[in-house]
Parts: C-alpha cells; sequence; structure tokens
C-alpha cells in the first residue's frame, strides 16, 4: 500500500534521509561525502560540488564488444557535432540517448 500525505510533503523523506546520512558523516569525522552520480537538485542543495566522473572500457582491439563500443563512441560524437545543424536537430535525440 502506497500512501501520501500532502501536508507531509515539505518533509521529503529523501532529502531527510540525505540529511541524517551527512550528519552521521560529519559525526565520524569523514573527510568527504559522495552525492553518487548524476547531477541531482539535492546536491546542489547541500552544498555539494561537481566533479567530471569517466567511464573507461579496455578491449582487446580484436574483441568485438570493442568495436561495437568504439562505433558507438564515433557516431555518439558526431551526433554532438551536428545536432546543432537545423536539419539535422530532429534526429539528435536517437543518436544521444
Amino acid at each position: 500500500m502506497v500512501a501520501f500525505d500532502v501536508d507531509y510533503a515539505k518533509y521529503s523523506i529523501g532529502c531527510t534521509v540525505i540529511y541524517l546520512a551527512i550528519k552521521k558523516a560529519i559525526d565520524e569525522k569523514a573527510a568527504e561525502f559522495h552525492f553518487l552520480w548524476g547531477g541531482s537538485d539535492y546536491v546542489t542543495h547541500y552544498g555539494g560540488d561537481t566533479h567530471l566522473l569517466y567511464t573507461t572500457h579496455n578491449f582487446r582491439s580484436n574483441n568485438l564488444f570493442y568495436y561495437i563500443c568504439s562505433y558507438r563512441i564515433k557516431i555518439k560524437t558526431l551526433a554532438q557535432r551536428l545536432k546543432h545543424i537545423s536539419w539535422v536537430r530532429p534526429l539528435a535525440p536517437y543518436y544521444l540517448a
């Protein structure tokens, strides 16, 4: 059963849990608190800084997944470059998903 009371909407359970996690980290004298992936509003709400995170894939050059990943990256890069051209713009969402 799911229930939601509008009167308590301002007491977001997500914000409360994050607050308590940060409080516990401070109590344990943690040097950093990682908000995990994504650029959600709560990160800036709690004063978090954004850092670029990268994912790498290492394959041998004769591996099928190497070719799939490399061509996917090439297509995504091309779509990023072309999305500013007016006649290409409607196609860009398909390649940037």
